[in-house]
């Protein structure tokens, strides 16, 4: 056999051998990666008076002090890049930020072992078989209690800030959930330092560094104008052709063959035209004129990679959509519940009873174009790591809400882990407790006047 001939006879065994995920993101030896670029814009949602900015940040714990350094630098430079009329000025600011770092948990990693396809050679022949493998799971924390004032002391906008990492690494040290199996890397296809780095597994201090910068684009959403361009890989496969559309901005042509398509094979290809239709209606709700119409489309996206991660929870991809879904999802939620607020502080009272017929009718005017808050809603929040507080800040914002509280409905919210606090607000807002006010007392006479409480201060 020429040397050519026996060349050729020991590659194709690697090109040929079965292929237990027929779709991914493009790093086999036939395809290359396929991406577009969302252009991600989210309004801020406070306004802030001033352009001189005061920040603070502590910490409860003192052994957090790199952290406190490390955040409060972030968060300086992130909001003057978005906003270049904002100044540091830490002796007369006209808005005060104060961030107390109130946990920083980064737990050893955990060795956990379980099984994966791989490649292995039976009667000479490639084959994919169910192999047990062990992996690091690295995971860390960190929670940010965070408040705007202006000038005048007045509060802003307070949350507790949330940010939280979670990476799976194999024997190898090498980032796991890339859509493809290790019989399908190229060979003959180096990696960049860059990318190296990114699969290895992270110090300590790296995912500090990470969680932080979480948590400061948290909160340069809130305070600025996101305007930024996001790369999103597009899963490939059987799933190629219509991908042509995505490139040309014609993501309803790549919707509507997706979404009637028969599901693929197997739960873990099809959680790739799952996660494909979530880029698609992600990307119509960048492109939204309005933010009702944004916020569906988002929902929309949530809900579809919400179902692609349930069906592979270790695909980095879905994992990292999943993220910045959440966060766009909470950024419209307040923005909702801000511009509500607004209105109805500056709505005129009338005390006339003509005018207050009006108003009745144009408040249900309003309300009937606002979409209302859903069971489904919440329990996709709370699937997409959206915490208590946040969740109950939400509920109880909505303009509008659609509740089961029915006993089915209860127990559809409790197996989908919906109790506690949460719970209780989603009662509260379906069922409000009316309280009928109580009647006048009669005038009080010289006999009565000892017997008569006096009114509170």
């Amino acid at each position: 056999m020429s040397r050519a001939k026996l060349l050729i006879a020991l590659f194709l065994p690697l090109v040929l051998a079965p292929d237990s995920r027929a779709q991914g993101f493009g790093q086999g030896l036939l395809k290359g990666k396929r991406a577009v670029t969302l252009h991600r814009k989210l309004p801020a949602t406070v306004a802030l008076k001033g352009g001189t900015l005061g920040i603070t940040v502590s910490a409860t714990d003192k052994q957090n002090t790199f952290a406190v350094d490390k955040l409060k630098e972030t968060l300086e430079a992130e909001l003057l890049k978005n906003n270049n009329q904002f100044k540091i000025d830490a002796s007369h600011p006209e808005t005060t930020i104060q961030c107390k770092i109130t946990s920083l948990l980064i737990p050893p990693a955990k060795i956990v072992t379980r099984n994966v396809p791989a490649p292995v050679k039976v009667n000479g022949k490639m084959q994919t078989q169910m192999t047990p493998r062990q992996f690091q799971e690295i995971t860390g924390s960190v929670n940010v209690a965070y408040e705007v004032k202006d000038a005048h002391g007045k509060v802003l906008d307070a949350d507790n800030i949330t940010a939280k990492y979670a990476q799976e690494f194999n024997a190898a040290g090498k980032q796991t959930g890339s859509g493809f199996d290790v019989h399908k890397l190229n060979p003959f296809k180096g990696k960049s330092g860059e990318e190296k780095a990114e699969e290895a597994v992270p110090t300590a201090p790296e995912i500090q560094q990470t969680l932080l910068k979480k948590v400061v684009d948290q909160i340069t959403a809130r305070l600025t104008t996101t305007d930024e361009n996001v790369e999103v890989k597009l899963a490939r496969g059987k799933l190629d052709q219509y991908n042509d559309f995505a490139d040309k901005g014609l993501w309803n042509r790549m919707l509507e063959p997706l979404e009637t398509m028969k599901p693929l094979d197997s739960k873990e290809d099809d959680a790739y035209r799952l996660y494909n239709i979530g880029v698609g209606y992600e990307a119509l709700a960048y492109q939204a004129e309005n933010n009702q119409a944004a916020k569906k489309y988002l929902d929309e996206a949530a809900i579809n990679y919400g179902k692609a991660v349930d069906a592979d929870p270790h695909e980095k991809e879905f994992l990292d959509a999943q993220n910045r879904i959440t966060t766009a999802q909470a950024h419209y939620a307040r923005l909702g519940n801000t511009a509500s607020a607004v209105t109805a502080k500056n709505e005129p009272s009338k005390s006339a009873a003509p005018a207050a017929s009006n108003n009745t009718s144009k408040a249900s005017s309003d309300s009937s174009n606002t979409e209302a808050l859903t069971n489904e809603q919440v329990i996709e929040f709370a699937k997409q790591g959206l915490d208590e507080e946040n969740l109950v800040e939400i509920i109880k914002g909505a303009p509008k809400v659609a509740f089961d509280m029915s006993t089915n409905g209860q127990l559809e919210l409790v197996k989908a882990g919906i109790k506690g606090k949460v719970l209780m607000a989603m009662r509260n807002r379906a069922h409000p407790v009316r309280r009928t006010p109580a009647a006048k007392p009669p005038a009080a006479t010289a006999s009565s006047a000892p017997n008569t409480p006096a009114p509170p201060k």
